[in-house]
This record gives structure tokens, sequence and C-alpha cells, in this order.
């Protein structure tokens, strides 16, 4: 190896540590909302009834974006503890909320209200970022 070799090694580790702990987030993003909506079906019938036409109450629908603040939250938390920075949960969020812009406002939009578009693409980066500032209070704590 050459003497630079190991700093262009580093930056390279550093990029796929990143990219894994991004990956992370997401898995947990994913796995949080798959258990929570399953509670939500197996525990509140009018929920199950209504999710296969999309017929959501107001109730239903505040249910769904607290299942969504958390995902991000938890995705971003994630993200950060994995790869021991901040920064990967802005990466995480900008990832969910590109993920998130054509189903909500191409796919779905005729299915829920405007306000709830907004509110849900609005608080996914935020919220990620604020979950990586949870995971630097949960690192300095271990």
């Amino acid at each position: 190896m050459k003497e630079g070799d190991s700093g262009t090694l580093w930056y390279l580790n550093r990029h796929v540590r990143l990219f894994l702990s991004v990956a992370c987030g997401c898995l947990a993003s994913a796995l949080f909302a798959f258990l929570m909506f399953g509670a939500y079906r197996s525990v509140w019938p009018a929920y199950a009834l209504a999710e296969p036409i999309r017929g959501y109450t107001l109730e239903m629908l505040t249910a769904r974006l607290l299942v969504g603040a958390s995902c991000a939250m938890a995705g971003g938390l994630v993200a950060a503890f994995v790869s021991g920075r901040r920064s990967a949960s802005w990466w995480f969020g900008a990832i969910m909320l590109g993920v998130s812009l054509r189903p909500h406002l191409v796919t779905a939009r005729a299915y829920y209200p405007a306000w709830y578009h907004l509110l849900y693409l609005g608080y996914i980066v935020p919220l990620a970022g604020l979950g990586g500032n949870l995971a630097r209070r949960v690192r300095s704590h271990a």
C-alpha cells in the first residue's frame, strides 16, 4: 500500500458505514411501521375494516401520522447510532422524504386530505434529525 492509501480506505469505510447505517434506519423504520399497523389492525376493529378501502376517520389519520412520526424518529436514531454521526439521521430523513414524495403527491393524493400529506411530508426530515440528536444522548449515557 502506498502512503496515502490508508486515508482513502478510511474515507471509503466512512461512506460505507454511512450507507449501512441509513439502510439500518430504513429497516428499523419499516419494521416499526409493520408492527404498529399490525397492532392497530388487531386491537382496533374499525381500523382493520377501514384500511382496505382507506376510509379512515380523523382519529385513524392522526394515529397513522403518529406512527409515521415515530418511524421517522426511530429510523433517524438507529441511523445515527449505527454510524456514530448525526448526519446519518439527516440522510435517512432525506431518503425517506424522497421515497415518500411520489406516493403522497401522486398515488395516494386522492385517498387522504391535503393537510395529511403536507403534515407527513413536512415532519419526516426534522423528526429524523431529532432522532439523531437522541442517538447522541443515548451514546453518551451508554
